[in-house]
């Protein structure tokens, strides 16, 4: 129905790589963010008691900047699956460390910034993440009382 971008992939390589990027995704980064996510969500969105123990994200983050790296180019290339599966929690991972008054989590990681940079230039993406954050922040704002 929708051929471009093509998000199946033909070639084995490819798949393995999308596979990879998925894997990654779900199996490390998103279990390093789970933890603080759950304090977040249990402590009914206030900041204060929650852990700002950000070591797991970043230590994953540098995992992902290594993995980026070594994969084909993003840019040379089409948006993936893993792309897309990557893009939600790479967001959650910024908005955790701005919660907790750390801003750049992925400046220093020039790869990783400039492929959040790259998957926001999709508008379906970037459509997606905003409606992603305007539901995180109003389901803060009900958990604080204040929505």
């Amino acid at each position: 129905m929708f051929p471009e971008p093509a998000l199946v992939l033909t070639a084995a390589i490819d798949c393995a790589h999308n596979s990879m990027l998925i894997r990654y995704t779900d199996n490390h980064l998103a279990q390093s963010l789970a933890s603080l996510f759950m304090e977040l969500m249990s402590s009914g969105g206030k900041k204060s008691g929650i852990t700002d123990n950000l070591d797991k994200p970043k230590a994953e983050l540098k995992k992902l900047e290594y993995l980026l790296t070594t994969l084909p180019n993003f840019r040379q290339r089409s948006i993936q699956t893993g792309d897309i599966c990557l893009a939600r929690v790479i967001y959650y991972a910024i908005e955790l460390a701005g919660w907790l008054g750390k801003q750049q989590i992925i400046d220093n990681l020039p790869t990783v910034f400039g492929w959040w940079q790259w998957i926001n230039e999709h508008r379906a993406v970037s459509d997606t993440i905003l409606e992603i954050d305007r539901t995180h922040k109003t389901v803060i704002k009900r958990l604080q009382g204040e929505g």
